[in-house]
């Protein structure tokens, strides 16, 4: 046989060797293309072959043993959802000095002058004399916003049967945050631009008052890890003890802020979504294709219309303040009742204690269980 000696040379003698055998099989166009084209020694090809898939198979066991080992450790650690890490005002400063370091732009001994240029901030002195140093300043705690619950704000007062009524923390709330609590939250806004890479090393504060205005002039100096130092300046009024300040020989007063949970659900489709910039809304869609009420009512209809052995009495006798699975008051935004045979489906909450008894529904309320009752026949209850 031709090239038997060397090895098959040319495509044309692979194909005549085919036919011989009877194991030609049909090429690609691409492949009856090539025409003289030398190939290798087929049992150079056949070894190197092999070579080729022991790596490839090696490679997929190495590739099996990662994953496998992934598997195991993720088992053994469990699902950690991220924590932002609660870095203090100095310590974050280091981490974006250090951050430099690496990038050539300062030498270790010009860091470590940052270093202690950011810690400057601790021996900031109090202006009112109140507090030693800074960082007791700015550390408001819990029990330095605490109102005192008997605050009386007015005498008895005929008609008024519980005496509760005239008093109220509200009464000292104003006061107490513009006397004892907004001097240190400014302060702590400002040093948290070390946070940013910016150290605060001074803050000064200037009173100004005359017959129409009120302000103080509070003014940081101020030296970037990347930057010129500086000083800015801040004009604040004056904030009284109601709440009132002179501005322009113009006395305003200031409005408490109203906040609300970031995220609200305020109906069963509807969530407000609350920022300190904005709010708004996201409804859900009414389309059947993305509501399963409204698929859910639409078979209901048609349950109602062809059988004649079902009873649906439709009325909406959700209340907002139940709790209970999320069918029963999806369900109880549709029907009221539903009798099927012996078989009595009931999503009126108001009528449960006559339907099913106040003692069982007593024994459901107390319950750990996220159950309801939803009807009965005449042997016993549905859960």
């Amino acid at each position: 046989m031709a090239g038997s000696k060397g090895g098959i040379q040319t495509v044309e003698e692979l194909l005549k060797i085919g036919e011989e055998k009877g194991a030609l099989k049909k090429l690609t166009s691409k492949e009856q293309k090539l025409t003289d084209v030398e190939i290798f020694n087929s049992e150079e090809a056949e070894k190197d072959s092999d070579e080729s898939d022991l790596e490839a198979l090696e490679l997929l066991n190495q590739e099996t043993e990662m994953k496998e080992e992934k598997i195991e450790i993720l088992k053994a650690v469990g699902y950690q959802p991220y924590q932002a890490q609660n870095l203090d005002i100095s310590t974050a400063l280091e981490m974006k000095a250090d951050e430099l370091v690496k990038t050539g732009k300062y030498s270790t001994s010009e860091i470590r002058r940052f270093k202690t240029i950011g810690r400057r901030w601790e021996n900031i002195p109090d202006p009112t004399g109140k507090f030693k140093t800074a960082v007791e300043k700015i550390n408001v705690k819990p029990e330095d916003l605490y109102l005192p619950d008997e605050v009386k704000i007015a005498d008895k007062v005929a008609g008024v049967p519980d005496e509760s009524m005239l008093y109220s923390s509200l009464q000292v709330l104003d006061r107490k945050y513009v006397d004892e609590v907004l001097p240190r939250h400014l302060l702590a806004s400002a040093v948290n631009l070390q946070k940013s890479g910016i150290c605060v090393t001074d803050h000064k504060v200037t009173r100004v008052e005359n017959a129409f205005d009120a302000f103080e002039v509070h003014s940081f100096k101020l030296i970037p890890l990347e930057g010129q130092e500086s000083t800015i300046k801040v004009k604040l009024p004056i904030i009284q003890e109601d709440g009132s300040f002179m501005a322009s020989g113009v006395r305003s007063k200031c409005r408490k802020q109203r906040i609300d949970l970031p995220i609200r659900k305020i109906s069963h489709n509807q969530v407000a979504l609350t920022s300190y910039v904005s709010k708004f809304f996201v409804t859900r869609s009414d389309k059947s294709a993305y509501s399963h009420e409204r698929w859910l009512e639409k078979q209901l209809i048609a349950i109602s219309n062809e059988r004649t052995d079902v009873q649906i009495n439709f009325a909406e006798c959700f209340k907002h303040d139940t709790v209970a699975p999320i069918q029963f008051t999806t369900l109880a935004r549709l029907i009221s009742k539903v009798v099927i045979g012996p078989y009595v489906f009931n999503f009126d909450i108001e009528k449960m204690n006559s339907i099913y008894g106040k003692d069982l529904i007593d024994v459901m309320n107390r319950s750990k269980k996220n159950q309801i009752v939803v009807g009965k026949n005449t042997k016993r209850i549905v859960f």
